[in-house]
């Protein structure tokens, strides 16, 4: 005896489309919120690779940059994320079910993310905000710059100082010295460019100048 099996009718084939959409998207959003937060974790864990200082026109990207993006991408999503699900249920929208093992899956990674990843990102950003780079505006003919990396620490503010050959953006390290406070990025300095040689002029500190500009 052949038994009739009853086929959905096509306003079911449709809701259960407009179903898996609708949290797919929440999905999606969750995924990208995670491997944001995961990524900006490795970035500020990874020792090597910024050591370089690189000048784009008057900025230094640094990780912390890199970072703070991640973070800001990850914790959006997430948020947008959340919202798409709380809208969803009251709409009374119903969540495809998914094995249990996916399930628990999702919530460790999700408590290891907020729990441990995300708040350990933050304070390593935080710890390395305390470098501030300056490139000074005064060129020489050649287009050769200064940058002047203030950093506070327990005996004050050590400042790294770098040129910028001109038509380069990769700084080499020329000098070191010693502040009370950030002078250069407070504007209290003064350039002077004598051919490829720079002496950078700080009140009441002994800046170890003048530098060399390579060509």
């Amino acid at each position: 005896m052949q038994q009739n099996i009853p086929l959905p009718s096509t306003g079911d084939a449709e809701q259960v489309i407009r179903t898996r959409l609708s949290h797919g998207r929440a999905d999606w959003l969750w995924r990208v919120g995670i491997a944001s937060l995961l990524a900006s974790t490795v970035v500020a864990l990874t020792p090597t690779g910024w050591e370089d200082v690189w000048v784009i026109g008057s900025w230094v990207p640094r990780a912390l940059h890199v970072v703070g993006a991640l973070l800001g991408i990850g914790v959006v999503s997430l948020i947008v994320g959340a919202g798409c699900r709380i809208v969803l249920a009251d709409r009374g929208v119903p969540r495809p079910r998914r094995h249990w093992v996916r399930k628990v899956g999702t919530a460790l990674v999700t408590a290891f993310v907020l729990l441990i990843a995300c708040p350990l990102t933050a304070l390593i950003a935080w710890l390395n905000s305390s470098n501030h780079f300056t490139v000074l505006p005064e060129r020489n003919t050649t287009g050769c710059r200064l940058v002047v990396d203030e950093a506070a620490g327990s005996s004050g503010i050590g400042a790294r100082v770098y040129v910028v050959p001109g038509g380069q953006h990769r700084a080499r390290e020329v000098g070191y010295y010693v502040s009370d406070t950030r002078l250069v990025q407070a504007g209290r300095y003064e350039l002077t460019w004598n051919g490829d040689s720079a002496d950078l002029q700080i009140p009441n500190v002994d800046t170890n100048g003048p530098w060399l500009c390579p060509t």
